[in-house]
């Protein structure tokens, strides 16, 4: 069975900012859908297929490797499976609760005492 015919888990549309970082660039991204195995993300500059990458979005990190790149979005498989709670917790997430997390990581950045709650 060749790559192409290997199922992937089932993955929902979803639009949470993120970032992500390789060793040769790093950028901005919209995360448009997530399962165990993979997500697809959006943006400028999307690395290459075969080339590892840091996803950072939602306060967590996932590591993996791009596996197909069109324009400006790209296919990530992840290094590790995710537990199957992540990825439902990560589906509940709500507008008001990713402008609440970029706050706090804004807050982390400049040293901030404050937290902003959902």
């Amino acid at each position: 069975m060749d790559e192409d015919e290997v199922a992937r888990s089932p993955r929902r549309r979803m639009a949470f900012d993120g970032t992500f970082e390789t060793v040769i660039g790093r950028g901005g991204v919209a995360v448009r859908n997530i399962s165990c195995t993979g997500a697809m993300i959006e943006g400028d500059d999307m690395p290459q297929p075969g080339r590892d990458i840091i996803l950072r979005a939602a306060g967590m990190e996932f590591f993996g490797t791009v596996v197909w790149t069109e324009g400006r979005r790209c296919g990530l498989r992840f290094d590790e499976p995710l537990d199957m709670t992540e990825v439902l917790e990560l589906h509940r997430i709500t507008p008001q609760q990713v402008r609440a997390e970029e706050r706090n990581a804004q807050a982390r950045w400049f040293g901030a005492k404050h937290r902003f709650d959902y």
